[in-house]
């Protein structure tokens, strides 16, 4: 049985595909249409990637003309808002 079963699955899909490669559906075959959206996968593909490419050397020039390195903001409190600070983290800790 399971011998019959192998050899109507192989009928099948041996029809599948020779139907595939010979039935045309807008005047090309299924194999026509792989290889046309194929193709222009790649040129869109190479569209993205030079896209890409350009906007990593605009990044490049950017950070490389910056003139000095970037310093952390620094902060700046007022006696009075340093004592609420401490009273804050004084009444949490309890």
């Amino acid at each position: 049985m399971s011998a019959l079963r192998t050899i109507v699955w192989s009928i099948f899909c041996i029809a599948i595909g020779v139907f595939l490669s010979t039935f045309e559906i807008r005047g090309r075959t299924s194999l026509g249409h792989l290889e046309h959206a194929w193709n222009h996968r790649s040129s869109t593909v190479e569209k993205v990637k030079d896209a890409a490419e350009e906007t990593v050397e605009k990044v490049q020039k950017k950070v490389s003309s910056r003139e000095a390195p970037v310093t952390r903001p620094t902060e700046t409190h007022t006696p009075a808002d340093q004592n609420a600070i401490d009273q804050l983290i004084a009444k949490h800790q309890h």
